[in-house]
């Protein structure tokens, strides 16, 4: 089975025949952030969102297929660990002095 950057979906038989099984269709809304999500990874159209533009891709300025292409990731993920270890870090400090200001508030309320 091969996806084109067209959209056109085909497949191939052992005995070497082809056929077209359809064309995978793309939609876009102008208001994409008034989406409504529903269970499932699933959206639906609201008043919001507006109605679906269709069509195949590369038409309608729809975006386009890479065929055979994985998609990429546009993050630094050595970055992201870092930033994370780093913010894991300045939690728990925080959480400590914290403590601390509890245990010397207890010791404060105890002296008089």
């Amino acid at each position: 089975m091969q996806v084109g950057s067209d959209g056109v979906v085909t497949g191939q038989y052992s005995n070497g025949g082809t056929q077209v099984f359809g064309t995978i269709a793309l939609a876009n809304f102008v208001n994409p952030q008034g989406l409504v999500p529903m269970s499932g990874n699933v959206w639906a159209a609201s008043t919001g969102s507006g109605p679906a533009t269709t069509g195949a891709p590369g038409t309608a300025a729809l975006g386009q297929l890479e065929a055979g292409a994985l998609e990429g990731s546009n993050v630094d993920l050595s970055t992201q660990l870092v930033n994370l270890i780093t913010a894991q870090q300045a939690y728990q400090a925080n959480v400590q002095s914290i403590n601390i200001e509890q245990q010397n508030f207890q010791r404060l309320l105890t002296i008089q």
